[in-house]
């Protein structure tokens, strides 16, 4: 997910702060990063799995 946070910081601020990340006196980058982990936190506390550890997924498909 942090891989995309260039491409569209707005967005992913935006994202952030409405998952109840405070923007206030930092810029949109961080509150887009702390989104982040704030998601693969909650990823990992209700049980979905990363990409990684799914077995049909082949790296080899994906671009890089």
């Amino acid at each position: 997910m942090e891989n995309n946070i260039p491409f569209n910081i707005e967005k992913h601020a935006i994202l952030a702060e409405q998952l109840g990340v405070s923007s206030e006196g930092r810029n949109a980058e961080q509150v887009a990063q702390e989104g982040v982990e704030l998601l693969k936190e909650l990823s990992s506390k209700v049980g979905i799995p990363k990409m990684k550890d799914l077995k049909n997924i082949n790296p080899e498909n994906f671009l890089t």
